[in-house]
């Protein structure tokens, strides 16, 4: 494991009850802080999720401020847009600064006005979006329309959204790139494809963007799904013969400025 730089690691899912999806076995906020203090993660984002591990927003909120090293990020529980702008409006209320859309897990296809509505009152609460853009799942809730172009619509209706784009669109992580590259309130999140693809030709598409979009680019170990030391040894692939500043940038850099972090 890489010891020589510190990581802002963006996606992690320590749970209330220390359960994980399906039932398998993940890491409670008391073991995830022993995980992380054996490691160099600097700071990390933990990522609620709906119906898992004994989710509630007050608890998961409150077990997150605990610790000074985690950034919060709430979970959307419901797939009914009223109910959804109600949410946001609780989660703020509650401390929150960050929120996850997770179109699968809720089996839900967003529309380009549902999730525009969302962007827009995120942005008037200045909350920063997480939406995950992985979609590969089971075909009865396998979306019907480009997720791609119903970002890219939902965002003309609210450009000043500030959204980081979970898992960097998986395998169309360099269209991905592209919309992110000309747009300074969108970043995008690596986790997932980081490791998923290994020995594929994503590994060339990601080594290109760790050498040429280091200032739009933010790592996550989507943890516990991933194991820290296959993340860490993966990481040491990529920044290879890259310099001290893009280095840091795809670590901590851009992920803390774009959270308004000092």
């Amino acid at each position: 494991m890489h010891t020589g730089y510190k990581i802002f690691d963006t996606v992690t899912h320590p749970t209330i009850n220390g359960k994980w999806i399906d039932g398998r076995s993940g890491e409670n906020f008391n073991e995830f802080k022993k995980t992380i203090g054996r490691s160099q993660i600097r700071r990390a984002c933990a990522i609620g999720l709906p119906n898992i591990g004994g989710y509630t927003h007050e608890e998961f909120y409150k077990k997150c401020s605990e610790q000074k090293k985690i950034f919060a990020v709430g979970a959307i529980t419901t797939n009914k847009i009223q109910k959804i702008l109600k949410e946001i409006e609780l989660l703020y209320s509650i401390g929150f600064r960050g929120l996850k859309i997770h179109p699968r897990l809720l089996k839900h296809e967003f529309s380009v006005d549902e999730l525009a509505l969302i962007f827009s009152h995120c942005s008037d609460l200045d909350i920063t979006v997480f939406l995950c853009t992985y979609y590969h799942c089971k075909t009865n809730i396998f979306p019907t329309q480009d997720p791609f172009w119903v970002i890219v619509n939902s965002l003309k209706r609210c450009p000043d959204a500030r959204v980081v784009l979970l898992h960097g669109g998986g395998v169309r992580v360099l269209e991905y790139a592209e919309l992110v590259r000309f747009n300074k309130n969108i970043l995008l999140e690596l986790s997932l494809t980081l490791t998923k693809y290994t020995g594929s030709s994503i590994d060339m598409d990601l080594e290109f963007l760790f050498s040429n979009f280091d200032q739009k680019i933010c790592i996550g170990s989507d943890h516990p799904e991933m194991n820290y030391q296959r993340f860490f040894n993966k990481l040491d692939c990529f920044f290879e013969g890259l310099s001290k500043q893009k280095i840091s940038n795809i670590c901590y850099r851009n992920i803390e400025k774009f959270l308004k972090i000092d």
